[in-house]
């Protein structure tokens, strides 16, 4: 029934629920052809090995100083929690550039953004929908004087940098009629990404983490693996290489069965287009996450 819901283009497409419509204001009417340009547009320049190759020292950064500092607790963690406040930080960096006080102001309204998705879209106190809206207008203006800053270098023709952020991305990038995105589409576009990146980033740093445990063979040799690329190292290195990174296929292995076998993403959602029947239920114009019918 999954499989039917989410490889069938002709009577499905994507759908989401009237919450995540309200809070993330995001392409969610566009084509599947649409959401692939949109995507080849906004997130191709951040992803791959140049992109990597420009944050990895940073990401590196981060990542060890997290880890110290939970190995230095003397009290059990909250694993998944953990592991999003990780990837939280490296997400913020690579898009906006942050320091650590936005951090911590755009993390836990984030949260609360992001409980806000999958309630019922009920606009009244003590609803999770109207704290994620109230979530929402305040991250708004966090991010707002952010932009004001970047295209005032931009008009002033002061170089933003060679490590460009997604914001310095969105900045540039024109939509189909050759127009720049305006201050809000920028803003909605960011909360979006924000939110979905790092909830499936650290979930996925969390199975990883469950998966290697759970089988300590496959941990020995991911970790040989890594001891021998830190005994290869020139003496001249300190941080982590685009090469090192590469040499990492043992890990690459482990990271691509975790996926298989895990889901980090909490759903998909799917419209039926037209008049579709599956198990005796009808679905034209239903709104179907991807767990449906799962068993």
């Amino acid at each position: 029934m999954c499989r039917k819901v989410l490889t069938d283009d002709v009577n499905f497409k994507l759908g989401y629920p009237n919450s995540i419509k309200e809070l993330t204001k995001g392409k969610h009417d566009a084509s599947n052809s649409e959401h692939k340009q949109f995507r080849r547009q906004i997130i191709a320049p951040i992803v791959g090995h140049k992109a990597l190759a420009m944050y990895l020292e940073r990401i590196e950064d981060i990542v060890i100083n997290s880890l110290e500092e939970l190995s230095s607790m003397k009290h059990p963690i909250e694993l998944l929690k953990e592991m999003k406040k990780v990837s939280f930080k490296v997400i913020i960096h690579v898009f906006l550039g942050c320091n650590q006080d936005i951090v911590k102001n755009i993390a836990s309204l984030s949260n609360d953004l992001y409980n806000g998705l999958f309630s019922i879209a009920i606009n009244a106190p003590g609803f999770a929908f109207n704290k994620a809206l109230k979530a929402r207008k305040k991250i708004a203006k966090i991010l707002q004087p952010i932009v004001d800053e970047r295209r005032l270098m931009i008009k002033n023709g002061q170089q933003v940098g060679e490590k460009k952020d997604l914001l310095d991305i969105l900045l540039e990038v024109k939509d189909e009629n050759g127009r720049n995105f305006e201050d809000e589409d920028i803003s909605d576009l960011l909360m979006g990404l924000l939110v979905a990146g790092h909830e499936s980033t650290g979930t996925a740093l969390m199975w990883s983490i469950i998966y290697l445990t759970q089988h300590p063979h496959i941990l020995k040799k991911a970790k040989e693996e890594q001891e021998e690329i830190l005994r290869t190292r020139s003496s001249s290195e300190k941080q982590l290489s685009l090469t090192e990174v590469k040499q990492m296929v043992y890990l690459s292995h482990v990271i691509d069965e975790m996926l298989r076998c895990a889901n980090v993403a909490f759903t998909i959602f799917r419209e039926a287009t037209s008049d579709v029947i599956i198990n005796g239920i009808h679905c034209q114009g239903r709104n179907l996450p991807s767990f449906w019918g799962r068993k």
